[in-house]
């Protein structure tokens, strides 16, 4: 049995002393009670407490490994659940890249937030898709046209090279199919007979330019072109080179040529026409000037000769009427009226 008194002495109320009794050890704990004054201890043995202590503390480190193995295995599992949707993201961002806007397929494995951004970007490729869709259709619609209208289309970069040449340029100038492609303007589209219809336009001297000039074919036939030139701007906004379309006017030019020259030679056979009517009417008037002499000779009478003067001065007078009035007609510069 323990000295009970000497314990009390040496375990301040409410602490915990170890007590030595022979081969036993004792953890001691005492506290005082109010009512009564009783003094109240508690005694555990040493080595069950320690292996209580101990039992404590392996179950504790037991559960921390567990923990720890649980947490690891529990989270290296979500790392490789979320690296799994970022490889779907970067497989769906390359496959948007490469221009297909389906909807997308397995996105998010489970995580609310990455099938948030899913939908989010179903909706926003569904956008680019239509609106792509819409800009692939113009761009065909607008390739189309230039490949079967019946105007010249060239476009240039800013260096001057021709990087696009429509069918119909080739067909005019008696070029090969993509002939052209890569060479400089200079070479196809300018000529000694007029200045180079682009260069105003890729020095930056003007953003727009409407001007003829002629283009010599591959034969060496001079063509007339009627060209509309504008700069080209990229996605950018900036300077890319220039676009040209011309309308070939070489039949209107040679025709309006062949016109000028048939109104001049009726001008040149109108005035020989008005020079011989007044040539005809000097004639005239001579004969009658002739005539008046002839009739002095003839053995008439004064009379006579008086009255048939008078009469040949009065056509006369009548015939240079007529030649006054047609002279006045053809001086005025509008034949129709």
């Amino acid at each position: 049995q323990p000295d009970f008194a000497r314990i009390v002495k040496a375990t301040e109320p409410g602490g915990l002393a170890m007590l030595e009794e022979g081969d036993q050890r004792w953890y001691v704990s005492g506290r005082l009670l109010k009512d009564p004054s009783w003094y109240v201890l508690v005694l555990y043995p040493a080595d069950k407490m320690v292996a209580a202590i101990g039992r404590v503390h392996l179950g504790l480190a037991t559960m921390s490994v567990a923990f720890t193995l649980l947490s690891l295995t529990v989270w290296r599992y979500r790392f490789r659940r979320i690296r799994q949707a970022f490889h779907s993201i970067s497989v769906e961002a390359d496959r948007i890249a490469m221009g297909d806007y389906g909807r997308l397929g397995s996105f998010g494995e489970g995580f609310v937030e990455f099938m948030r951004v899913g939908e989010s970007l179903d909706r926003m490729i569904g956008a680019v898709g239509t609106r792509e869709k819409a800009i692939v259709e113009r761009e065909q619609g607008f390739s189309r046209m230039l490949e079967s209208i019946e105007l010249l289309a060239v476009m240039l970069d800013s260096e001057g090279r021709i990087v696009y040449a429509n069918p119909y340029l080739y067909r005019v100038l008696g070029y090969g199919d993509n002939e052209l492609i890569g060479t400089m303007f200079h070479t196809s589209l300018c000529s000694g007979h007029s200045g180079c219809p682009f260069r105003a336009v890729l020095a930056g001297e003007r953003n727009t330019d409407l001007v003829q000039s002629v283009v010599l074919s591959r034969d060496g036939t001079p063509r007339n072109i009627a060209w509309s030139i504008v700069r080209t701007i990229d996605v950018q906004g900036k300077y890319a080179g220039a676009t040209g379309i011309g309308h070939d006017t070489t039949v209107m030019v040679q025709a309006r040529q062949d016109i000028e020259k048939s109104l001049h030679e009726k001008e040149i056979l109108l005035r020989e026409v008005h020079h011989r009517v007044k040539n005809n009417l000097q004639i005239v008037t001579s004969l009658l000037s002739l005539q008046k002499n002839l009739t002095s000779d003839t053995p008439s009478g004064a009379a006579m000769d008086l009255a048939i003067h008078a009469a040949i001065d009065d056509a006369a007078s009548r015939i240079q009427s007529i030649a006054l009035v047609h002279e006045q007609l053809y001086s005025s510069d509008n034949f129709g009226e």
